[in-house]
């Protein structure tokens, strides 16, 4: 009998190389279909057909398991894209509050419109670090 703790180390290795990707779902299906075939042919003390009921079942859990996380995700992305928005449009109405009540009126060469000056602070995203910058937004004036 050959030892199985090289086999089980590259097992390992080659799923833990690959956890952002699909293969890392493939992966986790293979050993819960397997995982539960075998616990399922120990309790029917071999039966086939048993057997391959526990594999499915827990395939099925398994797959179960990944909508359930995926739709978690979908939600979350739902819910700060909302939160996003909603504070990019409070910023904008704070701003041209701000000008309205501080008086500001346009120049007589820009009589056309005014120019809101909105700053965003310095951030990072997806690990890209991003100056602080000022943009202007421009409302037309009656």
């Amino acid at each position: 009998m050959q030892p199985k703790l090289p086999l089980l180390a590259a097992a390992a290795v080659l799923l833990a190389g690959c956890a952002s990707s699909g293969t890392a779902r493939i992966g986790t299906d293979v050993l819960a279909a397997g995982a539960g075939g075998v616990i399922a042919d120990k309790l029917s003390n071999g039966n086939p057909y048993w057997t391959l009921a526990g594999g499915v079942a827990a395939l099925g859990a398994a797959e179960w398991a990944h909508s359930a996380t995926s739709s978690d995700d979908q939600k979350q992305l739902a819910l700060a894209y909302d939160r996003g928005k909603a504070q990019n449009a409070q910023t904008t109405y704070d701003a041209i509050q701000n000008v309205q009540k501080s008086g500001r009126r346009p120049s007589a060469t820009n009589a056309d419109y005014v120019e809101i000056p909105i700053v965003a602070p310095a951030r990072t995203i997806n690990g890209v670090k991003i100056d602080a910058s000022t943009e202007y937004i421009r409302i037309s004036t009656p």
